[in-house]
């Protein structure tokens, strides 16, 4: 049974919340005062905190810190009297959120503190989506909406003939759209095609789905995987689509629970798409025709992780989750670079410059250390991506006895793929370029570049 702990002035409030919570079979604690409630954080373990920030005797703000610095695995809450209070206090609801919130809630009544709880299950909103039929319901009436409120995909990356869990638009120029799928018609493939023929190259849903797109392509790519055993290139176009999603809502959002069990689950199915007979192969087919300056760094840091664990007999389900979750998370710490450090080239930077990159696994270790139940060999993973077996590597130098074996895997798999984006080939001669340099051979672990030629082999 979960438990809740409220943190609030308002004795009417937690009364009223802590009747609401036992009618749905929750366990509640309350605090008045901000002391009192981290007593209790401290005696006992909670599964969701709502803390309102105006509690005195510790302050909300020093409460949260404590939350998040103690290990604490809850999922806190935040509460506030209104958006100016955020502002007179010098906070933003984006930092808070940034900082490990699951949630930051201006005058929050005590009868939403369930449905609050039960929003994080949102996420998998296409749940019991309903189907509305295979002939588009949506008209082509142009609608002025602002671009900043959506978010796009190449049409390609899209499954196609299910039902669309989110509206769908082609963007006709500026703030111009016209939807041409609604939530529960099936994304028509011949529909797609002719967009495709007559111009368009991406397809837009909102923003503010994001993450429930994400959830849907993950649980698509599982279903195909599941019944497939040639799903060729159109997973991986898929997974492609989710990490780069994740990544942008990850920013926007917060480093949220969910979201990493998304991550997770991106990870799972790129591992799952290599394993398959013929899969790499159609894979890599797939991937020649692109140009690798349209892939994120981040997923194919994960899918090189994947090829290289193909043939390595220490590997199960766990550590294929873990370690592709630290290969799609490895350079978070650079959303906290100034841009002109963060898409410099390193051969290009200055010694100063280099000496501020050097410090972004750290930060990457720091912002993922205030996420519940994130695990620790992921942020050893994210600290060590960029040590070499050699000890040339950063920001600790470590030799290669001593650095995380999952690291270096991620540190291979980060390297080829740097190789890759800086000299725009493909896949198969990027390859045969990165193992032509010698000094590659000195820093990446003998048998795991092995590993990594025998996984593009099978």
């Amino acid at each position: 049974m979960n438990r809740v702990l409220l943190v609030s002035s308002d004795k009417n409030w937690i009364s009223c919340a802590e009747e609401i919570l036992t009618q749905e079979k929750f366990i509640s604690e309350s605090a008045v005062k901000g002391k009192e409630g981290q007593l209790k954080a401290y005696k006992s373990s909670f599964d969701y905190v709502f803390l309102d920030l105006t509690v005195t005797e510790h302050s909300g703000i020093e409460v949260f810190k404590y939350f998040k610095t103690s290990g604490n695995q809850a999922t806190i809450f935040l509460v506030v009297p209104t958006p100016e209070w955020l502002e007179q206090n010098g906070l933003t609801k984006n930092n808070l959120l940034k900082s490990g919130a699951a949630g930051v809630f201006t005058g929050l009544k005590a009868s939403q503190v369930v449905d609050v709880i039960r929003s994080l299950g949102k996420i998998r909103a296409w749940d019991n989506l309903a189907e509305k039929g295979s002939e588009s319901l949506a008209g082509s009436v142009e609608t002025t909406l602002a671009d900043e409120e959506f978010t796009r995909l190449k049409i390609e990356e899209l499954f196609q003939d299910v039902v669309a869990v989110n509206d769908f638009y082609i963007r006709l120029g500026a703030n111009r759209y016209v939807k041409i799928f609604n939530r529960g018609e099936l994304t028509s493939s011949v529909q797609l095609q002719k967009y495709s023929q007559g111009g368009q190259k991406f397809i837009y849903f909102p923003t503010k789905d994001r993450a429930v797109f994400i959830s849907y392509q993950n649980e698509l790519a599982k279903r195909v995987l599941a019944t497939s055993d040639h799903p060729g290139g159109i997973v991986i176009k898929a997974m492609k689509s989710a990490s780069e999603k994740l990544s942008e809502e990850l920013k926007d959002s917060g480093i949220q629970p969910a979201l990493l069990e998304e991550g997770k689950a991106i990870c799972q199915n790129i591992y799952d798409s290599a394993k398959k007979d013929r899969g790499l192969r159609d894979i890599v087919g797939e991937f020649e025709k692109f140009d690798p300056k349209t892939f994120s760094d981040s997923f194919l840091v994960s899918f090189f992780s994947t090829v290289i664990c193909k043939n390595i007999e220490w590997v199960g389900t766990k550590t294929i989750e873990t370690l592709a979750l630290g290969a799609l998370l490895h350079d978070i710490g650079k959303m906290q670079l100034e841009e002109g450090i963060r898409h410099l080239p390193y051969a290009r930077m200055s010694i100063d410059q280099k000496g501020i990159y050097h410090q972004h696994p750290f930060m990457g270790v720091e912002s993922l250390k205030k996420v519940p139940r994130i695990h620790t060999n992921v942020l050893v993973i994210v600290q060590q991506h960029h040590e070499y077996n050699d000890g040339s590597g950063f920001p600790l130098g470590l030799p290669g006895n001593r650095i995380f074996p999952m690291a270096k895997i991620v540190s291979l798999a980060d390297g080829l793929t740097t190789y890759i984006k800086e000299n725009e080939v493909g896949i198969k001669a990027g390859l045969r370029g990165f193992l032509s340099l010698r000094e590659n051979l000195m820093k990446y672990d003998p048998e795991l570049i092995r590993n990594l030629i025998q996984g593009f082999k099978a």
